[in-house]
């Protein structure tokens, strides 16, 4: 693999995370919005983030199977067309199922695209380089989640409909898939599944044990997904918590 090819698979694995990091955060920044737009209580709409989160975890667990079946290449591509259509969905109209059929896409989108951008980094990268990129994507992560929503500010403040922030939050899967368009992806094999798998748990979760079988080189960074899950879902309270008390001090 030359270096150029590998500095987009690593730029796309940084962003993918960027990209869940901004989703996941920036729906609890503009909940209060969503809710005044369908014309119905916070607290009910609090569930926007379950369409979201159950999304986002449905596609991790799946991926760790489908990554042997479906190119990751293919699977991006896939992504790049589902998150057109999610936020064409959410700027529909005032239909409630299709935006919450519209925020479960996007998690899946969100869970594809963190898997596959996990898989790279551990497949591109070993020792302490492997654990470097694996904090540059705690990084994008992070970053996105402080960038979008002081966005998502600026156009509310604008009196922008919220959705807009999600079309905003699309333009980082389109960088996703202009550089998958320009890349050539490593193929995952049982093989090679077994081959790292007792390397990749060691370096990475400091054990040699594993899951059985071919999956234990997809299953070994969930203890990371869902670090990064309970992190941003730990945002998104306190940004849930701020705009209610907000609200109710109004």
């Amino acid at each position: 693999m030359n270096k150029n090819n590998k500095l987009r698979l690593t730029w796309i694995s940084f962003f993918s995370y960027g990209l869940t990091g901004a989703l996941v955060i920036v729906t609890g920044v503009v909940l209060g919005n969503i809710a005044d737009y369908f014309q119905l209580p916070v607290s009910r709409m609090s569930n926007t983030l379950t369409f979201l989160n159950s999304g986002i975890l449905a596609a991790i667990f799946l991926n760790a199977w489908l990554m042997e079946i479906i190119p990751l290449k293919r699977q991006l591509m896939f992504g790049f067309l589902l998150m057109v259509l999610a936020v064409l969905g959410l700027m529909s109209g005032h239909n409630l199922t299709i935006f919450s059929l519209s925020m479960f896409a996007l998690g899946v989108v969100s869970g594809i695209t963190m898997s596959i951008g996990i898989y790279l980094i551990t497949h591109l990268y070993a020792g302490r380089q492997r654990g470097s990129r694996l904090l540059f994507t705690d990084s994008f992560f992070s970053m996105a989640g402080t960038l979008f929503p002081m966005l998502a500010g600026v156009l509310l403040a604008r009196h922008i409909t919220w959705y807009w922030v999600y079309a905003c939050i699309g333009w980082v899967y389109v960088v996703i898939f202009v550089l998958t368009l320009l890349s050539d992806f490593p193929v995952l094999k049982a093989r090679d599944a077994e081959g790292t798998a007792d390397a990749a748990n060691t370096r990475v979760l400091g054990s040699g044990r594993g899951a059985a079988g071919t999956g234990r080189a997809v299953l070994y960074p969930w203890p990371a997904r869902f670090y990064l899950l309970g992190a941003g879902v730990r945002d998104v309270a306190f940004q849930y918590g701020y705009s209610t008390g907000r609200r109710a001090g109004r």
